[in-house]
């Protein structure tokens, strides 16, 4: 089945959106002493929800269309923040990925091409990398990054790479995707009269 892109909408089109990471951790607590262990696990996923505004016509038909064309949670779909930020970083070249990055919460990139001591990303930005996995992955920065010396720039993402990246394939920081799908098969939409509001939920897909 192919892989769709989620249709582009209007900046205002949502009455409520959030993009999130889901951890993939474990607790356990004694019945005997109250005592917690915990146990992180791999598979940290991206999840999303969002309620679209009633009454925008097109964003409406975009929805209903996309949704048909999914046939439920089958379908696979390129998925990015779509509240419109954007990685702090005015992009005047194409930073590449350095090496495999074996250490899978950090990544080692060049080509900034940027003034010496430049803050190039900031906490919270997102951006995505190719690896072997033959899938791009979402990430988060998750300090602010200083570009020492113009070029290259090591920085903390979460979640931790999920493969070995591909050396000198681009970094993205303009519409970072994940690929997602349906939470389930029943996505709530309303319709009343020639007006439809839609309730969907989303969560990344990992090969």
């Amino acid at each position: 089945m192919t892989i769709l892109t989620f249709p582009v909408l209007a900046y205002n089109a949502f009455d409520k959106y959030n993009l999130m990471l889901n951890a993939n951790s474990l607790s356990f607590r004694s019945p005997l002493s109250n005592a917690v262990q915990t146990v992180e696990m791999p598979g940290a996923l991206w999840a999303a929800d969002f309620t679209l505004r009633p009454g925008v016509l097109a964003d409406e038909r975009a929805i209903l269309a996309f949704l048909a064309s999914l046939r439920g949670e089958a379908g696979r779909f390129w998925f990015w923040d779509i509240s419109g930020k954007s990685a702090a970083f005015n992009q005047t070249a194409f930073p590449l990925v350095n090496g495999t990055n074996p250490v899978r919460n950090l990544l080692y990139t060049y080509g900034w091409s940027v003034t010496p001591g430049a803050t190039i990303l900031k906490a919270g930005d997102l951006l995505g990398v190719q690896t072997t996995s033959s899938q791009s992955e979402l990430k988060m920065v998750t300090q602010n990054v200083v570009c020492t010396d113009g070029t290259n720039a090591s920085f903390t993402i979460e979640p931790p790479l999920r493969a070995d990246t591909i050396n000198a394939s681009s970094v993205v920081l303009v519409k970072p995707v994940c690929l997602m799908k349906l939470t389930d098969n029943t996505q709530c939409v309303n319709i009343a009269g020639d007006i439809a509001s839609f309730s969907l939920k989303f969560e990344e897909v990992l090969s």
